[in-house]
């Protein structure tokens, strides 16, 4: 008897089957523009973007797979690497592309490969991520060998954190990739050459994957073909706004302790050994430039190997406040830390500020007290804190 439940099916179904080309072509401009390709696997699409008058670069971290890529379009533009430690200068690229390959960064590192696409990217450079969904025939197909539904849930809540890097979104679509495999063997070889690892569980996970082989898809001509439902993300560069980014040389590092040493002990009278103090070496220092000048600072680092995070020194150059430079500085630094899967995270507050740390989530906690001669509150932010929505420009 038929089941008057719905298919779950349903909704992938309704979706429009499009080509990956298509949907690339519809939301990146090609002809003359600079494109990586971050997981380029064995350089299929890579070559497409170079025939359509891209300037292509292609990562890929498999040796196996890079090598072959090589092969076929030669070694030029093409290197291993991943997508947490992009090896580009800062604002040289005009696109950076993912298809099916984001929700294999790490689940930890998947905010730092937002990071890195927003740093090499030009202003209004486009990132553009394809990611499966975890539904539907392939995704069923491959599941008996690795089941990816936490991972890629994971990347898909890595976007949410996209507004606050500095990605501003652009485009957001669902659709139905189609996938052919010519034979279980091909499949195999391919689910595998996506990450070797697996081979260690093909035997036992084999008698799963061919029945379910032999229930889903359709067969065509070639072998058969089955439904990937996709979920494309187009986000640009912010062209305005500061641009918040780790200070990487002596030279930035430099410049932010200067900054604030005119705004902590200039202006705010803090004994320079209160400023300076032993963490410098121990934290990770932030920097916002506006037209090409350092204009904002902040540190952060960890209280103990298991313990909170701590954000201080945040400081603005006296004639770029009320610009929400403090605000981005901050909200770029929280989702960094919420998408290590650190916190919660704590700040001691000078009382002028609190409410700018209360709109991005951090809770009084204690009383009023003196730190360099200057009142402050004590304010913890939850690990994982409220999504913050950033406002345009």
């Amino acid at each position: 008897m038929a089941s008057d439940l719905p298919d779950p099916r349903d909704r992938a179904n309704a979706l429009r089957v499009r080509r990956t080309t298509e949907v690339i072509g519809e939301l990146l401009p090609l002809p003359g523009r600079s494109v990586l390709e971050v997981g380029c696997g064995e350089g299929a699409l890579l070559g497409w973007l170079r025939r359509r008058g891209a300037t292509a670069f292609g990562l890929e971290v498999e040796a196996a797979r890079l090598q072959r890529a090589r092969a076929a379009l030669g070694p030029a533009g093409l290197a291993a690497g991943v997508g947490e430690a992009l090896p580009f200068p800062d604002a040289v690229l005009d696109a950076v592309l993912y298809h099916n390959s984001f929700h294999h960064v790490p689940r930890h590192r998947q905010t730092e490969a937002l990071v890195e696409a927003a740093r090499v990217l030009r202003p209004t450079g486009r990132l553009l991520v394809l990611e499966p969904l975890a539904e539907d025939e392939y995704f069923e197909l491959m599941r008996p060998l690795e089941d990816e539904t936490g991972i890629r849930a994971a990347a898909l809540a890595a976007f949410g954190r996209a507004e606050a890097l500095g990605l501003a979104p652009v485009a957001r679509a669902r659709y139905v990739q189609l996938v052919q495999r010519r034979s279980l063997e091909e499949l195999l070889a391919a689910l595998v050459a996506a990450d070797p690892a697996r081979k260690a569980r093909l035997a036992e996970a084999r008698p799963a994957i061919e029945a379910a082989w032999g229930r889903l898809g359709s067969d065509t001509p070639e072998g058969r073909l089955f439904r990937q439902p996709m979920l494309a993300f187009c986000l640009e560069r912010r062209a305005e706004g500061p641009v918040i980014a780790i200070a990487r040389t002596a030279e930035e590092r430099h410049a932010a302790l200067d900054l604030r040493l005119a705004v902590f002990v200039h202006e705010q009278s803090v004994p320079l050994e209160e400023e300076v103090d032993g963490f410098e070496d121990v934290c990770e220092h932030v920097i916002a430039r506006l037209d090409g000048a350092i204009v904002g600072c902040l540190r952060w680092r960890r209280l103990g190997p298991q313990g909170p995070v701590k954000i201080e020194r945040v400081a603005v150059r006296a004639d770029r406040r009320g610009r929400g430079i403090a605000r981005a500085m901050l909200a770029w630094c929280l989702a960094r830390i919420d998408g290590m899967g650190l916190g919660p995270t704590v700040v001691n507050a000078q009382l002028p500020v609190t409410g700018l740390y209360a709109g991005l989530g951090f809770l009084v906690e204690g009383e009023i007290f003196d730190e360099a001669g200057i009142p402050h509150r004590r304010m913890v932010r939850p690990a994982g804190g409220p999504h913050i929505d950033m406002p345009d420009g």
